[in-house]
């Protein structure tokens, strides 16, 4: 066993003493389970924070992508298109089928640990558009705050 692939599994096995999908961000290849489920999507883990902030455009939206398992992501741009694989949104955990809307991190180089999660269209329509105000009622009182 060379010296990468047992630092791997350690880590992984520590990673599996913490829980289930604890370190699929970081060792998946050496599992195939992890690896399958990851490319789905379904890399979900008790500790993820996902948040859409905004919109940036028609067909783009900011999210904020908290894994202390395997990456953080502050202010990640994510484009609108089709899903090419059943999956489950990162959002709201919904099944998400294959042909509906999502959005997905836009491609780069090196590939983001997260690169193949979905969140459905529907999940993130009521965002509203980076710099727009927005007019909240808290205890009967208008607030208005600028996004």
């Amino acid at each position: 066993m060379n010296q990468n692939h047992r630092t791997c599994f350690v880590w992984q096995s520590t990673l599996t003493l913490l829980g289930e999908n604890a370190g699929l961000g970081i060792c998946a290849s050496s599992n195939p389970a992890a690896r399958e489920r990851r490319e789905h999507g379904e890399h979900t883990t008790a500790s993820r924070i996902v948040t859409a902030s905004c919109r940036l455009s028609e067909v783009t939206i900011s999210v904020s992508w908290h894994d202390p398992t395997s990456c953080r992501y502050d202010d990640q741009t994510w484009r609108l298109g089709i899903a090419r694989y059943d999956g489950r949104c990162a959002l709201t955990g919904l099944p998400i089928y294959e042909g509906g809307k999502v959005y997905r991190p836009i491609p780069l180089r090196p590939a983001p640990s997260n690169s193949n999660a979905m969140i459905l269209a529907v999940a993130v329509e009521h965002l509203p558009a980076d710099g727009e105000i927005v007019e909240e009622v808290l205890d009967g009182t208008a607030h208005s705050s600028l996004i």
